[in-house]
């Protein structure tokens, strides 16, 4: 404990200090998202997921046939 009071007289314990300071400053300036943002985006995100993994899904399937029907072999 003696140690961690003594590292705050140096320099590198100083800088230490005020940057713990700055981060509560900011943290205490973020506006977090009520439930009903939180719900609306996470809907969101698994539409644009969901929609993404059929899409690429679909075009494997496309080049899965372009590429058998180039090289001659029947899937």
């Amino acid at each position: 404990m003696l140690s961690l009071g003594m590292s705050l007289f140096t320099e590198f314990g100083k800088r230490i200090l005020t940057l713990s300071k700055e981060a509560t400053y900011e943290v205490k300036l973020i506006t977090w998202p009520n439930l009903k943002e939180t719900l609306h985006i996470t809907c969101i995100v698994i539409i644009v997921t969901v929609l993404l993994s059929l899409i690429l899904w679909g075009l494997d399937n496309i080049l899965i046939i372009l590429i058998s029907l180039v090289t001659s072999i029947r899937l």
